[in-house]
């Protein structure tokens, strides 16, 4: 797994079919790890963001995230497995995402971003949808 995958967390459960307007959510992407085979250093963004899943293509393209970062695997070993953790304090808003090596090691680059209430309530998530395309994502340590 080398990134590239969305985790969505929702107040509703998230139909494929339509009608993902009126849901309330937080969107989490995890850009692709960037390339080891080149000395250039390029990364896609990834990001969190108060919206709706159908969102994402529009949000890349306007890079209107809510917290973002272009370097968020610069320095850890893209070579080996990678653990992210998402943390939602909900009495003060704040979300954080950062990653670790497979030292365990957090590195130093995280995105983080406090949300108000009237923006996206972290107490209403109730509901998780990841997805990766056609790759699988091993889950562990979900509280």
């Amino acid at each position: 797994m080398y990134g590239d995958m969305m985790m969505v967390l929702s107040n509703e459960l998230i139909d494929s079919a339509g009608g993902t307007q009126y849901i309330q959510s937080l969107i989490c992407y995890i850009a692709e790890t960037p390339s080891t085979t080149t000395n250039e250093y390029h990364e896609t963004y990834s990001y969190l963001h108060s919206g709706h899943l159908s969102q994402h293509a529009t949000i890349m393209d306007q890079r209107s995230f809510s917290a973002c970062s272009n370097k968020f695997h610069c320095g850890c070993n893209v070579e080996d497995y990678l653990t992210y953790c998402l943390k939602l304090e909900k009495t003060t808003g704040q979300v954080t995402l950062s990653h670790a090596g497979p030292n365990s090691i957090y590195n130093n680059e995280t995105i983080s971003r406090r949300f108000t209430k009237s923006t996206l309530d972290l107490n209403d998530l109730k509901y998780i949808r990841i997805s990766a395309g056609s790759q699988q994502v091993p889950i562990r340590n979900l509280m």
